[in-house]
């Protein structure tokens, strides 16, 4: 059986779009609180997403101020520059 370079191709395309179906989508949503910044140390909350001018998709985020912090200007970062940020509960046993 021979295959030319076409079909190649739209077997390559079935492939990649049965494969991005199974992706999950959606991770995070708006309201989400995440970790930002560069060393991921900023808490913030997510207010929308878009996309930059190269396509790539970013994230609007409204910086958390703690009491009495001066007011942050919203940020759009990168979608990959962010991280989850629920705060895990501490272990009661665990004194460190």
């Amino acid at each position: 059986m021979v295959i030319n370079k076409k079909q190649l191709l739209e077997i390559i395309k079935e492939v990649i779009s049965e494969e991005s179906k199974q992706l999950p989508t959606n991770f995070f949503k708006v309201g989400d609180k995440v970790l930002f910044g560069k060393y991921k140390n900023k808490k913030g909350t997510i207010t929308g997403f878009g996309k930059d001018d190269k396509g790539n998709p970013t994230v609007k985020i409204k910086p958390t101020v703690k009491d009495g912090g001066k007011k942050k200007k919203d940020q759009e970062i990168g979608l990959y520059r962010i991280w989850d940020g629920e705060e895990k509960p501490k272990d009661q046993n665990d004194k460190s």
